[in-house]
């Protein structure tokens, strides 16, 4: 996508982080690789995700959330680069320059935006028939 302001490209920029830091944790705790399902689609055309990669992801966005949640200035930027970024993003010269911008001067935008991004990622949609095959297979 092709945003027009530097508020949408910094929202963007952080929901793509946060999205590689989900996923490679939920697929280190779960021992599932996000793209041995990513291609399974249900009826409607979402991804199944199986049970097990479902929780681990919800455990890795709770705990990531509550981590952000109670930080505050440069214990929030330890956090983000030391945390957030130890999975590897891809970033662009520019937007590696704007965000290390951003981190120094509105530090507090960086974190509402991860906090937000965060919860977005912390539920996929589960189909009433998987939910109940997997119900029945327990």
């Amino acid at each position: 996508m092709n945003y027009d302001n530097a508020d949408d490209q910094l929202a963007s920029r952080i929901y793509r982080m946060m999205r590689e830091y989900v996923h490679f944790k939920a697929s280190k705790k779960s021992r599932i690789e996000y793209a041995s399902f990513k291609d399974s689609k249900d009826e409607k055309g979402a991804i199944k995700y199986p049970k097990e990669y479902r929780e681990a992801l919800e455990k890795v966005c709770s705990e990531a959330f509550l981590a952000m949640r109670g930080r505050k200035e440069q214990d929030f930027v330890a956090y983000f680069i030391g945390t957030i970024c130890s999975v590897a993003q891809y970033l662009p010269e520019s937007e590696y320059l704007s965000l290390s911008k951003q981190l120094d001067e509105d530090w507090e935008k960086i974190k509402n935006l991860a906090m937000l991004s965060v919860s977005a990622h912390s539920y996929v949609w589960v189909s009433k028939a998987q939910d109940s095959k997997e119900t029945k297979e327990e």
